[in-house]
């Protein structure tokens, strides 16, 4: 479960900074 938290932040991280250089592209 540990684990699997780790790895859903770490894909809400990765979303969030993509969506912001997205903003920022456009």
């Amino acid at each position: 479960a540990l684990a699997l938290g780790k790895a859903g932040c770490k894909v809400l991280v990765n979303y969030a900074r993509s969506s912001k250089e997205a903003e920022e592209v456009s």
